[in-house]
């Protein structure tokens, strides 16, 4: 599969019509050297949508490689980048709850076009995701392989393990994998270049329904993060 095959395959138009790239590079706590070798390298191999914030110290060292994309044959105006301050294309917003959603929607202007929140087998957020369908917000995935203290679990699981290898794939693909058949878009974060590839390599195959309901019957309502619901 050609790499402009996967970016057009690969997309989700949001509510104010610009379109996002479903698979991003997540750079939680990724610093120089590493953050400018990962994100030279996701350009190349095709990704298109790097998420990152003024808190994560590294939007400088992102913007250094931004400048240079042209040697990569990348149109900087095909990049899609998540950030949390600046001028914006589109507004999102970040762990919000149904209850948070339902009061922001009373007085602002806007409605969100994203809504970044953890997901993953162990925490499939059904009621939250079905809220945002009817109101137009697209919902990205965080931690959908688990955060540092999770992954284990996650990539360990029985269930997982066998449908990974029904499909001829790592446990991490399938939870990606879980994610995007769910309509949600992920930012898995890597400095790792093999998984940067494998991370991208989930568009050429699906899950059946029955692997889908398998994987859904796994929640435990588990934060491996935070909880946004103990927020009033």
């Amino acid at each position: 599969m050609s790499t402009s095959t996967i970016n057009k395959m690969s997309c989700v138009v949001l509510n104010n019509g610009i379109e996002m790239p479903l698979l991003g590079l997540g750079t939680f706590l990724l610093q120089s050297p590493d953050i400018t070798t990962i994100t030279e390298a996701a350009l190349r191999q095709g990704y298109r949508l790097i998420d990152t914030a003024a808190v994560y110290r590294n939007e400088h060292s992102i913007g250094q490689v931004l400048k240079k994309t042209g040697a990569f044959n990348v149109h900087r105006d095909d990049v899609f980048i998540t950030s949390k301050l600046g001028k914006f294309k589109a507004i999102g917003i970040s762990n919000y709850t149904v209850q948070h959603i339902k009061e922001l929607l009373e007085y602002c202007s806007v409605v969100p076009a994203v809504l970044q929140i953890e997901a993953h087998p162990y925490l499939i957020q059904k009621s939250l995701r079905e809220f945002c369908e009817k109101k137009g917000i697209h919902v990205q995935a965080y931690s959908s392989i688990g955060s540092r203290s999770g992954c284990k679990e996650l990539l360990s699981d029985p269930t997982v393990m066998k449908i990974a290898e029904y499909h001829n794939k790592t446990c991490a693909q399938i939870l990606l994998r879980w994610a995007i058949e769910h309509g949600m878009s992920v930012i898995p974060k890597t400095s790792n270049l093999g998984r940067l590839k494998e991370n991208m390599d989930i568009f050429d195959f699906s899950l059946t329904s029955e692997q889908l309901q398998k994987l859904d019957n796994l929640d435990k309502h588990k934060h491996f993060c935070w909880n946004p619901e103990d927020i009033k």
